[in-house]
């Protein structure tokens, strides 16, 4: 997803991709460990983290979304 296929461009950069998985990598602890021995500062800032980091990642999923729509267009005009 992070790097540019033949004629497509990466559907999420590389920052927005670490930064996601900072919270994959949370999940699996909060899978595999009791809630009691979780981080709070970890969690702490992960919430405050998680406005902007969803920002990007919509932003970048819509420019996406925006070339896909011009490649579809392309093909049938």
């Amino acid at each position: 997803m992070t790097v540019a296929q033949q004629e497509r461009p990466p559907v999420i950069s590389a920052e927005t991709a670490q930064r996601l998985d900072e919270y994959l990598r949370f999940r699996h602890v909060v899978r595999s460990v009791y809630g009691f021995d979780l981080d709070l500062d970890r969690v702490a800032r992960l919430i405050e983290a998680y406005p902007s980091v969803w920002r990007q990642f919509e932003q970048e999923i819509q420019a996406f979304i925006v070339w896909l729509k011009a490649l579809a267009a392309n093909l049938d005009g």
